[in-house]
């Protein structure tokens, strides 16, 4: 993938959201294109965005997980990676379905980016495969 990947980052704490945000700021073939706590309306901002990825830590409120299942409703909704421990089943029944890619907060900083990269892959792939299957119903 030759372009920048854009990044939206959704967190609970503000901390880490500046953290995660910095760090992925200093990577040439990553864009940062917005963070929200999980308190915002982030849906229309995750879209306006043209996020590729949305990393998300699941400590969420009722709000939070109904913008994330309007979100994964879209078409051409950002790759979800989600940090988690623990048992991921509650989280597929909020969104029914799995996110594109769960990591576990033990990870290191290069497996993250290697799936950031793998889900922006990924989700350009469905897009394409969404595009024709449109246009050729048209």
């Amino acid at each position: 993938m030759n372009d920048q990947v854009k990044v939206f980052i959704i967190d609970d704490s503000e901390p880490t959201l500046f953290m995660l945000n910095l760090w992925l700021d200093h990577m040439d073939d990553i864009e940062v294109v917005g963070t929200a706590l999980v308190t915002d309306e982030f849906k229309e901002r995750v879209l306006e965005s043209q996020a590729d990825v949305i990393i998300c830590n699941w400590h969420m409120t009722g709000r939070g997980y109904a913008q994330l299942q309007e979100l994964k409703r879209e078409n051409r909704s950002p790759a979800l990676i989600s940090i988690r421990d623990g048992n991921y089943l509650p989280l597929e029944g909020v969104l029914n379905q799995t996110p594109e890619t769960l990591i576990p907060t033990t990870a290191t900083g290069e497996s993250l980016l290697a799936a950031i990269k793998r889900s922006a892959e990924k989700r350009s792939l469905v897009a394409k495969v969404v595009e024709l299957g449109l246009s050729e119903a048209c």
